[in-house]
């Protein structure tokens, strides 16, 4: 097994399978997660949602519509804003819960498609925009 350290934004994960690395170990999920940030299908920012910032304040959908992590399916951005802007532990907690599963299902759907034959469609599907759990 290939083991890489240190690299786990979500482009950089796709990268790195796409040259054969079998093992990544980093802090990307907590690390945002304490800055008030979640990883979501939004390349262009390189994957990242800033709650901290005022549009987040009055927004009643879920942090990343379709998510399966428990953080989407009972929280809202509003709370999730008021809670990253409070400081408040809770608010670490539930968006590393979000984080981690963006990463698993990304990596998962690598590996499905890597076994289909089809790695470099999901690739680009997701640098694209795509959700990983879609």
């Amino acid at each position: 097994p290939k083991h890489l350290l240190g690299i786990g934004e979500p482009d950089d994960l796709l990268a790195g399978i796409a040259l054969g690395i079998d093992i990544f170990d980093f802090a990307v999920p907590t690390r945002l997660a304490r800055h008030g940030m979640a990883l979501a299908p939004l390349p262009a920012s390189r994957f990242r949602f800033d709650l901290t910032k005022s549009g987040s304040a009055i927004d009643e959908e879920p942090l990343a519509e379709g998510c399966p992590c428990p953080t989407c399916a009972v929280h809202t951005r509003a709370y999730l804003h008021y809670l990253s802007r409070a400081e408040a532990p809770t608010a670490a907690r539930l968006l590393t819960l979000h984080n981690l599963t963006f990463l698993e299902r990304l990596v998962a759907g690598a590996r499905e498609a890597i076994k289909a034959g089809g790695f470099s469609g999901y690739r680009e599907r997701v640098l694209a925009g795509a959700a990983p759990w879609a």
